[in-house]
C-alpha cells in the first residue's frame, strides 16, 4: 500500500472532552497476562507517547482486548489486578472500552470461524463476559460509561441456532451488569456487534433479534431486580445492551450507515460504542482483472474475509470468505464486491480499481457526531502485519506511528 512506510507526525486536533477516542487492542496480544503488560509497556506506551508529544491531553482512553485466560488471572489475583490498575494510572490512561468478542487466541496462524466459539449459546460466553464487565468496572477510571463489545450471538455457517438460549444469556449478564453498576456505580454496557455471517449481521437483523427476542421474552434473571415488573425489565435490558456498530461490517453488507444509526435511535438501541474501521471495494470485478488480481493478493489464512457481491438487480450474495468468491468472481456479472479486511482508515485508493469503505466509516461517524449517539469511538485495524506489502515480514517498528496516523486521521475529522 503505498504511502504507509514513512509518515509524517501531525498536530492533532482537540475534539469534545466527553468524546473518548482510541484504538482497539485486539492489533497486539492479549490472551494472557504476559501478553497484556508486554502490550501496555511497549506498542500502547509508544502511541501514547506519540500522541502526547504531538498535544493529545492525558488521561489517554485505552481500548482493551483482554481474551478468557487473562481475565480469568486477573479475577483471581488481586495483586495481578493491582498491577494493572496501576500500570494503566502510570501510563495516564483508563480503560472505558473493552473488545470481548475474541475470546481465545486472536494471534493464532489460523483463526477463521473459531473467533465465534464459545458462542452466545454457552454458559462459557456468558461467564468470561460477566467476569470481563467486572473487571473492567474496576480499571474505568474517570469513565461513567463502559462498553463491552461481542459477538453478534453465533456463525450462521455453524447450523440452527438457539436464539431464545442467547437471549437468556445476554440477559443473565445484563443483570449482572446492573448489579455491578449498583456496586461500582459505573454503567456497564454489552454492545452487541453485528458481522457479516453473524446470527445477527445487518442492523437490521439485530433489532429484529432486540425486540422480538431480548425485549419480547420474560427472564427471570430480572426478577429480583424488577419483582416482575415487565417495563423494569425492559428498562434494565436497554440500560445494559445496545450494538458495537462497526463501519467496515455495516459497508460490506452495503448499509447506509446514517440510515442505520437513524434506525437504532429510533428504536432506542443505544449505541455502546462505534468501531471506525473500511472494507475492501470493487466495482464492476468480472471486468477489471487487474482490480480482481489485487484484490486476491488480500486472500490469507488467518481470519475469515467475508464477501458480499451486488448484483446489478442490486441482490446481493454472500460468501463465506474471499477465496469462494474469488473462484467464482471472473464468471459472476457483479456491480461491485465488498470484503471484510479491516485496512488503514486513511487509505481510500490501493490500486487498480481497489477501494476502501472510508466515505461509508466517514458518514458513520459524522451521523453520530451529529445525533450525539455515542461517546466511544474506537479505531479497529486489527490486520497491519496482514496487508499484503507486510505479510509475512517481522513485527514492524513502525506500527505504533501507523496507529497514531490512524487516530490524528480521525481525530481531524471530529474536531
Amino acid at each position: 500500500m503505498a504511502g504507509i512506510d514513512r509518515i509524517p507526525a501531525m498536530p492533532v486536533p482537540e475534539i469534545d472532552s466527553d468524546v473518548l477516542l482510541t484504538y482497539c487492542l485486539n492489533v497486539h496480544p492479549g490472551e494472557t497476562t504476559a501478553e497484556v503488560f508486554e502490550t501496555l509497556a511497549g506498542p500502547y506506551c509508544q502511541v501514547i507517547e506519540t500522541l502526547s508529544a504531538a498535544g493529545m491531553k492525558a488521561p489517554f482512553a485505552a481500548g482493551l482486548r483482554l481474551g478468557a485466560k487473562a481475565v480469568d488471572a486477573f479475577t483471581r489475583d488481586a495483586g495481578l489486578l493491582t498491577e494493572l490498575r496501576e500500570t494503566l494510572k502510570n501510563l495516564q490512561s483508563f480503560a472505558p472500552t473493552l473488545n470481548a468478542f475474541p475470546y481465545g487466541e486472536f494471534h493464532a496462524d489460523v483463526v477463521k470461524e473459531d473467533v465465534y466459539r464459545p458462542d452466545w449459546q454457552t454458559n462459557q460466553r456468558r461467564d468470561y463476559t460477566i467476569a470481563a464487565g467486572g473487571l473492567m468496572a474496576s480499571l474505568s477510571g474517570p469513565a461513567q460509561k463502559i462498553s463491552v463489545s461481542t459477538l453478534p450471538g453465533s456463525f450462521k455457517k455453524f447450523g440452527k441456532h438457539d436464539v431464545k438460549a442467547m437471549g437468556r444469556h445476554i440477559a443473565e449478564v445484563a443483570a449482572a451488569f446492573h448489579r455491578m453498576m449498583n456496586i461500582h456505580g459505573k454503567t456497564i454496557i454489552l454492545a452487541m456487534e453485528p458481522e457479516p455471517g453473524g446470527t445477527f449481521e445487518t442492523t437490521d437483523e439485530f433489532v429484529h433479534f432486540y425486540e422480538e427476542v431480548l425485549l419480547a421474552e420474560t427472564w427471570p434473571s430480572f426478577d429480583d431486580l424488577t419483582g416482575g415488573n415487565k417495563e423494569a425489565a425492559e428498562e434494565i435490558m436497554r440500560q445494559h445492551v445496545g450494538i458495537c456498530f462497526d463501519t467496515c461490517h455495516a459497508a460490506v453488507e452495503f448499509e447506509d450507515p446514517s440510515q442505520s444509526l437513524l434506525l437504532l435511535e429510533s428504536r432506542g438501541i443505544q449505541i455502546g460504542k462505534m468501531q471506525l474501521s473500511s472494507a475492501l471495494h470493487l466495482d464492476n470485478p468480472a471486468q477489471n482483472p487487474e482490480g480482481l488480481a489485487m484484490l486476491a493478493t488480500y486472500d490469507e489464512p488467518r481470519f475469515l474475509h467475508q464477501v458480499m457481491a451486488r448484483g446489478k438487480d442490486l441482490s446481493l450474495s454472500y460468501f463465506d470468505d474471499l477465496g469462494p468468491y474469488l473462484a467464482q468472481a471472473a464468471t459472476r456479472d457483479d456491480l461491485a464486491v465488498r470484503a471484510h479486511f479491516h485496512v488503514p482508515v486513511f487509505a481510500d485508493d490501493l490500486g487498480c480499481g481497489l477501494k476502501t469503505t472510508q466515505d461509508a466509516m466517514r458518514q458513520g461517524l459524522g451521523t453520530s457526531l451529529e445525533r450525539q449517539l455515542t461517546t466511544h469511538f474506537e479505531v479497529e485495524t486489527y490486520s497491519w502485519d496482514l496487508l499484503p506489502e507486510r505479510r509475512g515480514a517481522a513485527p514492524s517498528a513502525d506500527l505504533p506511528d501507523l496507529i497514531c496516523h490512524e487516530l490524528e486521521y480521525v481525530a481531524k475529522f471530529m474536531a
